[in-house]
């Protein structure tokens, strides 16, 4: 899954995307080239670039997320029919203002690069971007 950037700690499995005993407890998420759209406002912080380091949901093996002061980041993978593999990364602004920053979606693998969904700046306070994930 991705380039390993450190020996990780296994969490639950998750055979959607790993063999056996090879989940792991944290993964990380980065992301970059995420640009102010249209409805950004200058209380809101700029957009963000770098890594965040999710944890394992212990009740959902598939699932990491990252909870910080300004920035969530969740991931997740699900197997739609077998054989086949859904991901997707999330990227939201915290409360007070609650906004989508970045979602990306595959069909093919687990993880890798995700490009963005929101691709016009028309209608979102951020858009654009790339992010990767990494063991």
């Amino acid at each position: 899954m991705g380039i390993r950037v450190e020996d990780p700690d296994y969490g639950n499995d998750c055979l959607t995307c790993f063999a056996p005993g090879a989940t792991p407890l944290r993964i990380n998420a980065s992301f970059g080239n995420i640009k102010k759209g249209s409805l950004w406002e200058d209380e809101l912080p700029g957009p963000p670039s770098g890594s965040f380091k999710l944890t394992q949901n212990p009740s959902h093996p598939c699932q990491w997320a990252y909870v910080g002061e300004v920035w969530s980041v969740e991931y997740y993978a699900v197997a739609i029919p077998p054989g086949e593999v859904r991901a997707q990364l999330l990227m939201s602004l915290n409360p007070p203002f609650s906004l989508p920053v970045f979602q990306g979606n595959s069909s093919s693998y687990c993880a890798g690069s995700f490009g963005a969904f929101f691709t016009d700046p028309e209608g979102w306070a951020y858009y654009s971007g790339s992010a990767w994930i990494f063991v």
